[in-house]
């Protein structure tokens, strides 16, 4: 074999290797997601809600196998995409790049806005366009506005954005740490930034959220799904319709503050004008022990209100998801099935202590249990491509509609009537 030929067999060799790159390659602006790090509903700036999702896209450098096992290591490209949440069609993506180098966090939104912290030293702090996704308002204008942060806030790495920069959605202020340790607050419409106390901590800002759970609170009183495999709602020390029941239920809970707080302050209103109605010393038994079951109820509702104050994280009973008032959701399994599907139904409270079945629904592609599905061949249908991560999962309510992120799929159902109205993969 001559010299040419070796030159022939080597160029083939890095050929192949390259096609095989080149191969395992995702576009990070038209391939399917692997993970969702982040999502929000935000608004424009008419008030039309627009979902948000940070993204992160796998791509794999290497692939080894070796006693049963397979490794693939490689790095994840990070984008953020806008969606409209009366279509689910993709309105804008921005691809930040890898996200070692070029991470990024979404703190919070106001005014059409959402504000973004990069490490990407080009971008660093600075808001978009919630529909476009484009910069608005860059980090030299902050600065321009407070002199004291030129060039002295914060440059975390990608891992700890969380710990620098936040959003306190009760104040609608930025939060954001400079150099020293000091935490300003910024108000987004003036952009004026006011030094925090020192006794203010970032951990306050955490997001504590539960979204699901067997317990919760439902106008003041305690629900739960009491049962086994079968699970019948208890609310206030009574089981609701006992021909009623859920195949492994749990009950979706509330995880915004400011919703939250609207509600409790409703339910004490309604509470109240309540409580006029039973006598303080009625003759009637019954009558004193709904007043007494309505005098509980407020009692909760104040201290919830109370807590509150501190953070979701400081409520001792987390509240229900609520379409209305009276109703709540319930997410349970299809069948005992491996694959089994997920089901979501809005239930109603009727009366004392019945309970309605408003609508019940199955959402596209998506399995009750995830680890249980995965050696089936509806798994693999699927997902069969990519390196998926399932450990993220959002829940909520914007514009009639509940809006469900779970197994890298979106879907959209309508309150009223459970119609599914949209749905898409990552």
């Amino acid at each position: 074999m001559n010299s040419g030929d070796y030159r022939l067999i080597r160029m083939s060799v890095i050929s192949l290797l390259v096609l095989a790159a080149a191969c395992m390659h995702k576009s990070p602006v038209k391939g399917t997601a692997d993970d969702i790090k982040t999502a929000v509903i935000a608004q424009d700036s008419s008030g039309v809600p627009i979902l948000l999702t940070l993204e992160t896209v796998f791509q794999a450098s290497s692939k080894s196998s070796g006693g049963g096992i397979t490794m693939i290591s490689g790095y994840e490209d990070l984008r953020l995409s806008a969606y409209d949440l009366g279509t689910g069609t993709m309105l804008a993506r921005h691809v930040f790049g890898k996200r070692i180098k070029k991470g990024a966090a979404l703190l919070g939104q106001a005014a059409g806005l959402v504000w973004v912290y990069s490490t990407d030293p080009q971008l660093g702090l600075h808001a978009r366009d919630v529909r476009s996704l484009e910069v608005r308002v860059g980090e030299n204008r902050l600065t321009q506005e407070n002199p004291d942060l030129h060039s002295t806030l914060a440059r975390p790495e990608w891992s700890r954005i969380d710990q620098f920069y936040g959003f306190d959605v009760q104040t609608n202020r930025l939060v954001v740490t400079d150099r020293s340790g000091f935490h300003w607050a910024v108000d987004p419409a003036t952009l004026r930034a006011q030094r925090l106390s020192p006794d203010f901590s970032m951990s306050d800002l955490a997001d504590h959220r539960t979204l699901l759970s067997r317990s919760g609170s439902f106008r003041g009183c305690f629900a739960f799904l009491k049962g086994e495999m079968r699970q019948r709602v208890e609310y206030d020390n009574h089981v609701l319709d006992s021909d009623l029941s859920f195949l492994d239920g749990k009950l979706l809970l509330d995880a915004d503050p400011l919703r939250i707080s609207l509600t409790l302050a409703e339910q004490e209103v309604s509470l109240r004008e309540e409580l006029v109605k039973f006598p303080e010393r009625s003759p009637d038994q019954s009558e004193r022990k709904k007043r007494m079951s309505v005098e509980r109820a407020l009692d909760q509702i104040v201290r919830m209100r109370e807590s509150l104050q501190e953070g979701v994280g400081h409520l001792s009973s987390e509240p229900l998801l609520q379409p209305d008032p009276h109703s709540f959701l319930v997410l349970h399994r299809e069948s005992t099935a491996p694959d089994a599907g997920l089901l979501i139904s809005r239930l109603s409270l009727k009366g004392e202590w019945s309970l309605q079945s408003v609508w019940t629904v199955k959402p596209s592609y998506l399995f009750f249990d995830i680890g249980q599905a995965r050696p089936t061949n509806s798994f693999k249908t699927v997902f069969s491509k990519g390196n998926p991560e399932f450990r993220f999962t959002f829940f909520d309510i914007a514009a009639g509609k509940l809006v469900l992120i779970h197994q890298l799929h979106a879907c959209a159902i309508d309150l009223e009537t459970g119609k599914l109205l949209w749905s898409f993969r990552f």
